[in-house]
């Protein structure tokens, strides 16, 4: 992979370590780790040594299985992102972020490869077919841009979910807006989306760690709002109410009402159900 003799220059050799010595720091459940790298002593070749991650993701499943939002975000998406996050708050880019770097493991985990990887493009065999480091339309259009260099994997995100939430597929950087209509998600979701895989660099958001509080942001929020409309009622009969009357020596059926109801809120947010008598007009408690 790596040139001959390519440590005769002393710099190139204290960059190459620099890197490796990064990377191997780089710890996380969810990213492949460098476990040891160096320079082979008889040829000068540099070497890194990457543990075994598992096996390619997109095709050890269905991705027509996958089509909503919930779904991938659950079981792809916040592992990816919260990988992206750990490597961002420590100054490390994947670069290349695409499909074919997420593994799965035999216990279901999702693990990122190549991490950085493109940062040794210096050091590589001349020979080697570097279009592998150029994946449109996973990599930005106007290519990496130092000034963004945290937002380009955070365009590789937005294009690995339209690739697995659209039925397009993504050859070209012209086919994301094509998948981005397609795909179904919440109106914010998509919103940040569309940010994601912007051309423009300074629309995207920022880093990994800013998207991943974003979008754990707006889950919260639909999930408190889905816990809204979907209420249970319960009702309770004149025997147990009767029976709790006289177990815990209460005077009125109310009072064993709202034993119960404070019971239960006690983990959760059940409430007293109420209905309208239309003859008095009076919110009244059912009774049996």
């Amino acid at each position: 992979m790596f040139k001959f003799g390519l440590f005769k220059d002393a710099v190139i050799q204290e960059a190459f370590e620099r890197e490796s010595r990064i990377l191997s720091e780089l710890q996380h459940g969810s990213i492949i780790p460098l476990l040891d790298f160096g320079v082979e002593p008889t040829t000068r070749r540099p070497f890194l040594v990457l543990d075994w991650g598992g096996n390619d993701l997109t095709a050890s499943i269905d991705k027509n299985n996958i089509r909503d939002w919930d779904s991938f975000y659950e079981l792809f998406g916040r592992g990816i992102l919260e990988a992206l996050a750990h490597a961002h708050s420590r100054g490390v880019v994947h670069r290349d972020l695409k499909p074919g770097d997420l593994l799965r493991t035999d216990d279901g985990r999702i693990r990122l490869a190549d991490f950085g990887i493109a940062k040794y493009r210096e050091f590589l065999d001349a020979n080697l077919d570097l279009r592998q480091f150029v994946n449109e339309p996973f990599t930005p259009e106007n290519g990496y841009d130092p000034n963004y260099s945290f937002a380009s994997d955070v365009f590789g995100f937005g294009a690995i979910v339209l690739d697995f939430l659209s039925a397009v597929p993504l050859k070209k950087w012209t086919d994301l807006r094509k998948a981005l209509g397609q795909v179904q998600a919440p109106r914010e979701i998509l919103d940040i989306l569309e940010g994601a895989v912007s051309a423009d660099p300074g629309v995207r958001p920022n880093d990994a760690q800013f998207l991943l509080a974003e979008i754990e942001r707006i889950q919260g929020v639909r999930r408190r709002e889905t816990i809204k409309r979907r209420p249970c009622f319960f009702i309770l009969t004149s025997n147990a109410l009767h029976g709790l009357k006289k177990t815990e020596y209460l005077e009125h059926e109310r009072d064993a009402q709202t034993l119960v109801v404070r019971e239960l809120n006690a983990g959760s947010v059940i409430r007293k159900f109420v209905r309208l008598n239309k003859e008095t007009g009076q919110r009244e408690y059912v009774d049996g």
